[in-house]
This record gives C-alpha cells, sequence and structure tokens, in this order.
C-alpha cells in the first residue's frame, strides 16, 4: 500500500522550501527511496537551444526531492494513511491525525 500518490495535497517539511504546500506530479523510485515532484517546489530553469526547427526557449521542470520531506495533509491539517480491509480487497483510506 502505497503512501503517496499522484495528485495528493502535502507540505514541505524539510529544506528550502520548507512550509510550502502542493499537489504531488510524479512519483519515482530512486537510490535512496521513493521521490516526489510537488508542484511549485524545486523548479529548475533550463535554457533550452535553438535549431533550425524553431527558436530557442527557458523550460522550467520540476525536481524530485524525497519523501521523507514531505508531509500528507488532508484538507490542510496533517494526516495518515490507514489500510482497510474488507475480506480479501484492501482499501487506502486518509484519515486526519488527532
Amino acid at each position: 500500500m502505497k503512501r503517496l500518490v499522484v495528485n495528493d495535497l502535502v507540505q514541505v517539511i524539510a529544506g528550502d522550501a520548507k512550509g510550502a504546500t502542493g499537489a504531488i506530479l510524479a512519483l519515482k523510485h530512486g537510490k535512496n527511496g521513493m521521490l516526489v515532484a510537488v508542484d511549485g517546489v524545486a523548479n529548475q530553469v533550463r535554457h533550452k537551444k535553438g535549431d533550425r526547427r524553431g527558436a530557442g526557449e527557458i523550460v522550467a521542470i520540476n525536481r524530485f526531492i524525497h519523501e521523507s520531506n514531505v508531509r500528507l495533509l488532508s484538507d490542510g491539517k496533517p494526516a495518515k494513511v490507514e489500510k482497510v480491509r474488507d475480506g480479501k480487497r484492501v482499501t487506502r483510506v486518509v484519515t486526519v491525525k488527532a
């Protein structure tokens, strides 16, 4: 069962963007665990050189950060993921921490 999935709302709890919130855009497995791309966090600008087919451009890309640096939010409050078993089926339920 995944703790984080795409489109979950998260808050950055460590690093330069501490306190920023955004939705998860992508997930990928890294060498040291799961990496997360968060909307509006860790953006990097790349300058693409033009060629005969078109002009150059400036492209903003989202960089990945480690999953331990984000906290799951539900309705703007910290949340946790629980597994609910119904026979053989396992469902992911997000609950607000008390």
